[in-house]
């Protein structure tokens, strides 16, 4: 494929095609590496890094941290409301 470089700013850009982007899951944000070698010049996708569960504990806070859920509570009752009025309840699980 052939394609032209634009200015973009004070810089040099280069257009990819929308079919591109679609097959390799690109998007406005994505990082990508660039080098170049005798005439070429590569681009390559960087993986996006996902933060650990350590480094998603550490951004638990106060203001972000729900309160407590008593599943089992929560599943006792209904299973005591099914049992007990099983008309009623069917209707509550849709």
């Amino acid at each position: 494929m052939e394609t032209t470089i634009k200015k973009w700013g004070n810089s040099l850009a280069v257009r990819l095609p929308k079919h591109i982007t679609q097959k390799l899951a690109l998007r406005e944000g994505s990082r990508v590496k660039l080098w170049e070698r005798k005439k070429e010049v590569a681009v390559s996708l960087i993986p996006p890094q996902h933060p650990s569960l350590k480094e998603m504990v550490r951004m638990i806070t106060p203001e972000n941290i729900h309160p407590e859920i008593d599943f089992l509570l929560h599943a006792s009752q209904k299973s005591f409301d099914f049992w007990n009025n099983p008309d009623d309840a069917i209707y509550d699980t849709l």
